[in-house]
């Protein structure tokens, strides 16, 4: 490596030219996938306000999933060291959220944080061809180096020591931000709501599916066009939270256009970084499989339909007991029966005791609950609305109110230059066409389209006329009435033209009525010559 390195210029005695900031900390952020990535930059809001700390980021490119991590961090604005010199960068703790990165290359204290809720799923090596469990750092990194793994609830360890009991004793329960954040944010139901565009007297049903061929987009790819086409438009809203691996491995443009059809059809495609946290707190359903986004709708209370097991699921693990106790999605009954079924059926408080390992007190938030803290992290914030929900064109069915109150009559609106009268923006109550029932129904607002409101090209009175050709005949024009009573003639100038007193003037002739005006759709034909 020469001199000029990006490595080398953060050596310690090299950034002290260059730094703005007192940094004396640096910590290094190694992202490998794009899962492991966005649950590292969430992670990192940690140092959030703490100028002594500076973070820099690696890209470990060995894994099939990597794709969109580079897209990722530069989005971020993170400052990136190439792979190949972090041997020689200077930094003091060193943070990841994938076990498979090749720490031979990182000197110092690593902490490798979990990117899903504990070690219950097997997944192919990437290094053979057989299987291991996620989530767990191999022991060939951990001789020798000062390694560390975070875990949400100590059973978690506990379940670990008799699979890799090196694992085990490298363990630290440090609880679960994730759901941390997610309890805090409850408040904040009706604001995601809203954002999502789901009215109060519709359901929003979310569908989250991990990756592999037993996901549920894997076994039943065409369900959100499915359940789109069985549920009434007017009552549901569907969202789609997929795993950031399918689009790694696939593409983005592959994902877009295997769900083409269900993005016609009103499917609200939630991003991948910050966007199913709060479509679960928004949820009346969840419709899910053997995935933590699954296992986190279950800790937040809300009603479940999940697809059959899978193999890949490590018995005797959460997402296993949930598998076996969770209403099963069938593909041989009506969807809406079973989602309606489903949501009438649930008891609040159903999964409290699966879901006791998602914090280390064993506690199953709610609706109602407080926010509370339970991880050894720093008090959560509540969960940010998204940089960018999914495009605009989305369908939205806007309701007007039944009725609304009436506010004091304002000022009597000007004649518009074509001789039409805006209604008032209030006044009594009529019917309106198309409805049954007897509430009535109000204009709630002035600019609201009505066959008595005067299009926008028609301008008020008090703008000038268009010219016209001198002797052409006005296309359409309002006359003016005069004044009333008429002005009185000034005094006379000279006694010669005085009027006698005893003398009467004859009494002034009436105005003659506004003619009524000619409408623009039927020009004043000119009388032919005989």
């Amino acid at each position: 490596m020469t001199a000029e390195g990006p490595a080398a210029r953060w050596r310690a005695a090299e950034r002290a030219r260059w730094q703005t900031f007192d940094c004396p900390r640096t910590v290094l952020a190694i992202a490998r996938t794009h899962t492991s990535a966005l649950r590292l930059l969430d992670a990192l809001t940690v140092f959030d306000g703490d100028e002594r700390v500076q973070v820099l980021f690696a890209f470990d490119e060995s894994s099939a999933f990597g794709g969109g991590v580079a897209r990722s961090l530069a989005e971020r604005g993170a400052r990136v060291v190439p792979w190949e010199e972090v041997r020689d960068l200077d930094h003091d703790l060193a943070l990841t959220a994938s076990e498979n990165v090749d720490l031979g290359r990182v000197d110092g204290p690593v902490v490798v944080l979990p990117h899903g809720i504990g070690f219950h799923k097997y997944v192919p090596d990437s290094n053979g061809g057989g299987e291991r469990v996620s989530g767990v750092v191999p022991v060939r990194h951990l001789r020798g180096k000062d390694v560390l793994m975070a875990v949400s609830h100590p059973a978690q360890r506990d379940a670990l020591r008799p699979v890799c009991p090196e694992a085990a004793e490298r363990c630290v329960v440090v609880g679960d931000p994730v759901l941390d954040r997610l309890t805090a944010s409850l408040p904040l139901r009706d604001l995601y709501r809203a954002e999502l565009g789901v009215a109060r007297h519709q359901r929003l049903v979310v569908l989250t599916s991990t990756w592999g061929r037993d996901s549920l987009l894997g076994a039943r790819p065409r369900l959100p066009a499915e359940l789109l086409a069985a549920l009434p438009a007017d009552e549901y809203r569907v969202a789609l939270a997929a795993h950031p691996n399918i689009a790694s491995w696939h593409g983005e443009f592959h994902l877009s256009q295997a769900l083409a059809g269900a993005r016609a059809a009103g499917l609200l495609r939630l991003p991948p970084a910050d966007g199913w946290q709060a479509a679960l707190v928004a949820a009346d359903l969840v419709i899910g499989d053997h995935g933590s986004v699954t296992l986190y709708a279950a800790a937040l209370d809300r009603p479940l339909l999940l697809n059959p097991p899978s193999a890949t699921t490590v018995p005797g693990t959460p997402p296993a007991d949930l598998a076996r106790s969770a209403p099963r999605l069938s593909a041989d009954h009506d969807l809406a029966e079973q989602l309606a079924r489903a949501a009438d059926a649930h008891v609040p408080g159903r999964f409290a005791d699966l879901t006791a390992g998602c914090s280390p007190t064993g506690a199953s938030p709610s609706r109602s609950s407080a926010p509370c803290c339970t991880s050894a992290w720093p008090c959560p914030s509540r969960i940010a609305l998204p940089r960018s929900w999914p495009s605009p064109r989305r369908a939205r069915w806007r309701r007007l109110p039944a009725a609304t109150r009436s506010s004091p009559a304002p000022s009597p609106p000007a004649r518009s230059s074509c001789g039409a009268i805006p209604p008032p923006a209030s006044g009594p109550a009529r019917a309106s066409p198309g409805r049954t029932g007897t509430s009535p129904v109000r204009r709630t607002s002035p600019t609201a389209f009505s066959p008595r409101t005067p299009p926008s090209w028609c301008a008020p009175a008090s703008r000038t006329a268009p010219r016209r050709a001198p002797g052409s005949p006005p296309r359409s024009a309002t006359i003016p009435a005069p004044p009333w009573p008429p002005p009185r003639p000034p005094a006379a100038a000279s006694a010669s033209s005085a009027t006698p007193a005893n003398s009467r003037s004859p009494p002034p002739t009436p105005p003659s009525p506004p003619q009524p005006s000619t409408p623009l759709s039927k020009p004043v034909s000119r009388p032919r010559a005989p």
